[in-house]
């Protein structure tokens, strides 16, 4: 009875069972020939790094490969160790490896001017900064200065006219850009900069400066080095050249780079792209862009407590996005009754059995015990315990599968 009632009940929360090593997870990863909106959470890192190598093999060469992570170093060496694999297959892709030890970051680069307009406007709005009128006229003055020059506009342009404080020697800087017969253009182009006494736009340029510097700042902690200029490289043009683009994210540095990939995400077009985001904040723009899901991208998110990675009580929010949640061992009990929560409830039948003890009247000797069987149905039964997740062992997992709406114990 109690085995046919545990199958019954298994059934009823669709849940099955399967073994296997960290290679058999990638055959859940797939729906047909596309990859699944993944979720990794808890364990170790081996644990959540080791599945991907499949993924990361299978999809390099084929599709860009964006992985953007927060100094984990073991996730970097296996994404160089999968192109490698690719390459030896046949599949040829440029590999970009942006950290401290790789500064070839060149953020802007491969936008247009329009696009960047927007993407300084948005790292200001995420500060709290007001937006003056004339802000669109100064950036885009900015940005022909950086041609005058003879750069493409990006970061380091924009750096190096930025780092000149003082009218004055922004002018006299302007000025030796051009021959003299260009002179009243160069000058033109100073005063759209913002930088005359009785001209407008003098708010809008010490707004462009502060948020130049500050996104020069955070970059340089993330792999950028003033100068970089056209020899650089970024999530948009690693998109766009079909690459595997491997960035190391420092978040503890500062507030702008998270807010400024996402719009070289927004602003990446071509192929779908496997995007991978380990140990990084979810929130904001970037939130939304996985949340909602995407032709343009398959998402891989991973961490020891996603949970806590999101916005306060946004985590539903990511799910929705997600296809399946890969669960290890969770950090604590209330990131696992989180994670349940998400899951859901089921249907439990439940029986009980009772005991009647009665005497009979014409002898208090005898007496006999009934027993009975009752039945009831627990409609708020947890699909997953929390201590089911508190309780796992290495390479011990529970998937979730949002599309079939179904539960895998990996190795339980």
């Amino acid at each position: 009875m109690d085995r046919r009632l545990d199958r019954y009940n298994r059934g009823q929360a669709n849940v099955c069972s399967c073994r296997g090593g960290p290679a058999d997870l990638n055959s859940f990863f797939w729906s047909g020939r596309v990859p699944k909106n993944i979720l990794i959470t808890g364990g170790t890192p081996g644990e959540r790094y080791e599945p991907l190598r499949y993924l990361l093999t299978a999809t390099i060469g084929w599709v860009p490969v964006i992985v953007l992570h927060n100094g984990n170093t073991g996730l970097a060496e296996l994404a160089r160790d999968c192109w490698r694999e690719a390459a030896g297959l046949g599949r040829q892709a440029p590999l970009g490896l942006v950290d401290q030890r790789s500064p070839i970051l060149e953020p802007l680069l491969g936008m247009n001017d329009t696009q960047i307009v927007d993407t300084l406007e948005t790292l200001a709005r995420s500060r709290g900064m007001s937006i003056p009128a004339e802000f669109d006229t100064v950036v885009r003055a900015y940005l022909q200065a950086v041609r005058m020059s003879g750069a493409e506009p990006c970061l380091s342009g924009l750096y190096r006219l930025c780092s000149i404080f003082g009218a004055n020697q922004l002018r006299e800087y302007i000025l030796s850009l051009v021959s003299p017969r260009d002179e009243d253009m160069a000058l033109q182009v100073w005063a759209e900069m913002g930088c005359t006494r009785d001209g407008g736009g003098r708010e809008a340029g010490q707004l462009l400066r502060t948020v130049v510097l500050r996104l020069a700042d955070e970059a340089s902690r993330s792999g950028w080095r003033p100068g970089n200029g056209a020899g650089g490289i970024n999530a948009l043009l690693g998109r766009a050249n079909g690459a595997c683009f491997v960035m190391e994210v420092r978040e503890s540095y500062g507030e702008l780079m998270l807010p400024y990939l996402t719009q070289e995400l927004r602003y990446s077009y071509g192929k779908p792209c496997l995007l991978v985001l380990d140990g990084l904040s979810l929130e904001g723009e970037l939130l939304k862009m996985i949340g909602r899901g995407s032709d343009q991208f398959r998402v891989v998110v991973s961490g020891q407590d996603v949970v806590g990675l999101t916005e306060r009580d946004r985590f539903n929010d990511l799910a929705a996005g997600m296809d399946l949640m890969v669960m290890f061992k969770q950090p604590t009990a209330q990131r696992a009754a989180e994670l349940s929560g998400t899951i859901g409830t089921f249907e439990r039948l439940i029986t009980e059995r009772t005991y009647d003890e009665s005497r009979s009247l014409f002898d208090i000797l005898h007496h006999e015990e009934r027993e009975g069987v009752t039945t009831r149905l627990d409609t708020d039964a947890q699909r997953v315990r929390p201590e089911e997740l508190m309780a796992l062992r290495t390479y011990q997992a529970i998937l979730f599968d949002m599309e079939n709406d179904s539960i895998v114990r990996f190795n339980g």
